[in-house]
């Protein structure tokens, strides 16, 4: 008869501004810059929103911007006395590990922490009064609160800090086989697996390039730095056909010469795939004159 009022975290989540009010109360100094991002982290949770003002607001007024180690570690307390206490020891490990994953699901959950049985955990979890929500109605996807996984990764990096590129691995392979390529190479660049990048975000060159995804190619590149670039030829031949269609032809060279290297590192006798890729790439420049120009696009047609 519609008698029953449902009140969930949404209804209780503090608004934007209310937000802003709890964190000004706080730290009154705090710039627009933090502040925005601050409010956006804490979701409306008013707890964390208060003791991650307090423990900014003690950090700006530290001497030489170090946190005094009680402020540094209160949300982190809270969070554990609170929230995890009382949580058996395996359902407190399958969230640790689970940390590095934004979206959590059976299905990932499965495949990176290699168990069984992550859907009923994680339904159990949400249903534990834990800041973990559902975010469809079968249940199949689920949001970590942005605090609690800050301090559920943390407690990871402290316990164990050598199976944390494994798990990014695990993740990467297992995005790249859905298509997710977005989560796939941030993952992979995290596991230091740039090879894999390499190789995922180059076969997605040629169809960013026609349809004019150029901006999102410069952003999954955007997560590597020059050196990681530099370890992986499809990598560095990637950027190089960002920088050919942005009309930046020096940097498009540097690149290729780059990924050339790579090629020419292989056995005797070897062929690499992208070996005509560079080639067409050095023919498009066309730096060299107009006969290298066309021995480049020569070589790129016999190799095709």
């Amino acid at each position: 008869h519609h008698a029953v009022l449902d009140i969930g975290v949404r209804d209780l989540a503090l608004d934007a501004q209310e937000s802003r009010s709890v964190v000004l109360a706080t730290c009154p100094a705090l710039g627009a810059e933090e502040l925005g991002p601050l409010v956006h982290r804490a979701e409306g949770w008013p707890a964390g929103l208060y003791l991650a003002a307090r423990a900014l607001a003690a950090r700006r007024q530290a001497a030489g911007g170090k946190l005094p180690a009680s402020e540094d570690h209160a949300l982190a307390d809270y969070v554990s006395e609170e929230l995890l206490a009382q949580l058996p020891a395996d359902s407190l490990s399958f969230l640790v590990r689970s940390s590095i994953l934004s979206e959590l699901s059976p299905r990932v959950c499965d495949v990176v922490l290699e168990c069984s049985g992550s859907g009923a955990r994680l339904r159990a979890l949400a249903e534990g009064n834990l800041l973990l929500a559902p975010l469809d109605s079968a249940h199949s996807r689920y949001h970590c609160h942005p605090l609690l996984r800050e301090v559920l990764h943390a407690e990871l990096e402290r316990s164990e800090p050598a199976l944390i590129p494994e798990l990014h691995r695990r993740a990467a392979r297992w995005f790249g086989a859905e298509g997710a390529i977005a989560e796939a190479v941030a993952h992979a660049a995290a596991a230091g697996e740039e090879s894999y990048a390499g190789e995922l975000l180059w076969a997605q060159v040629p169809a960013c390039v026609m349809q004019g995804r150029i901006e999102e190619l410069r952003g999954w590149l955007g997560i590597f730095s020059a050196e990681q670039i530099a370890s992986s030829g499809p990598l560095a031949l990637s950027v190089a056909h960002l920088h050919l269609v942005s009309g930046e032809l020096r940097l498009a060279e540097h690149w290729a010469e780059i990924a050339e290297g790579h090629q020419q590192q292989l056995p005797a006798g070897g062929e690499d795939p992208l070996t005509a890729a560079t080639s067409l790439l050095r023919a498009a420049v066309g730096r060299r004159g107009i006969e290298q120009m066309g021995a480049d696009a020569r070589r790129a047609s016999e190799l095709d």
